[in-house]
Parts: C-alpha cells; sequence; structure tokens
C-alpha cells in the first residue's frame, strides 16, 4: 500500500473534500433534529466523542501495526470504520429519517419591548 507521494497527496485532497461535505451534511442534520435550546449541548458531546476517540486510536495504531504488519492494520482500521457505519444503521429511526422542510419558528415583524431596551 505504499503508494507515490502525488498520489497520496492527491487522495489526501480528495479524502479532505468528502470530510468537509460530510461535515456539512452531518451539521445540517444535527441543527434540523436537534431542538434548538438542546443543540449546544449536543453538538459539544459530538465533538467531545470525536476528539476522544482519536488519541485511541492513535495509540492502538502503533502496537497493532507492529504486532499484525502496517498494511493489515490499515486494513483492520478500513474494516473498522466500515462496521461502525454499518452500525450507526441499526437503529429504525436512523434507517427511517427522512428530508424535510424543517419546522420554522416564527419571526416577528416587530421588534419586541425586551429587544428594544436591550438595544437602548
Amino acid at each position: 500500500m505504499v503508494l507515490p507521494l502525488p498520489a497520496v497527496c492527491v487522495a489526501s485532497f480528495g479524502l479532505g473534500v468528502f470530510v468537509e461535505m460530510m461535515m456539512v451534511q452531518w451539521t445540517v442534520a444535527m441543527a434540523r433534529n436537534i431542538p434548538p435550546a438542546k443543540l449546544a449541548r449536543v453538538s459539544s458531546y459530538d465533538v467531545l466523542g470525536t476528539v476522544m476517540a482519536m488519541p485511541a486510536g492513535a495509540l492502538v495504531a502503533g502496537p497493532l501495526g507492529a504486532a499484525i504488519g502496517i498494511s493489515s492494520a490499515q486494513y483492520a482500521a478500513a474494516a473498522a470504520i466500515v462496521v461502525a457505519s454499518a452500525l450507526a444503521l441499526i437503529p429504525r429511526d436512523i434507517r427511517t429519517m427522512r428530508g424535510g422542510d424543517p419546522e420554522l419558528l416564527p419571526v416577528p415583524e416587530e421588534p419586541t419591548a425586551e429587544l428594544e431596551a436591550a438595544v437602548i
């Protein structure tokens, strides 16, 4: 699995583009499906879980690569990603979630007294 540097750079760029596309979709899905009063907390737990997993993966990758070989460890990591993604589809609510127009809160036409007091 050792590729020339230009191929690694192209693959890394493509991966970066796809990750950012997924992050935009993930952020929009959270904003549409999580009540606004809970969105900050859910987003915080989401980022915390993601960031906490990175050092754990780095700690496991070295010994695993030394034990079974680098190429095998890379394939094992790819398999773990596919399995985790498949497991995320187990809950019926996730599989049946459909996009649609979100319920938007009404926007007041005139500023309320509280807003006017805050501005003054």
